[in-house]
């Protein structure tokens, strides 16, 4: 089942440590549903990532899963950045689509 979705009217939260409004998240994936029910939470706690939800008429549409990284500079010379050390960067974690959204 495939929904229109008025892009305007999406809205953006950062996921709570609750899960509240998780349970109705399905996803074509198992592993991005299960990953949302059960281990987004306490990935946020750990400061491992942080997951934000898209919502639709107070429905979690999808999410995504962010984190801190960074790229070694020596493996990346085309980048042209000077400066030393690593170049920060941000990890895409997980990303997924409420399956009736997709």
């Amino acid at each position: 089942m495939s929904t229109d979705v008025q892009f305007n009217k999406v809205g953006y939260r950062k996921l709570k440590i609750d899960l509240n409004g998780t349970n109705d998240f399905k996803c074509s994936k198992e592993k991005f549903t299960e990953y949302l029910k059960v281990h987004a939470s306490n990935d946020q706690i750990e400061q491992i990532g942080q997951t934000w939800v898209f919502v639709y008429q107070e429905k979690i549409i999808g999410f995504i899963t962010i984190a801190m990284a960074h790229m070694k500079k020596d493996e990346h010379e085309d980048l042209q950045i000077d400066g030393f050390g690593n170049i920060p960067a941000l990890l895409i974690g997980h990303l997924a689509t409420h399956r009736d959204y997709e």
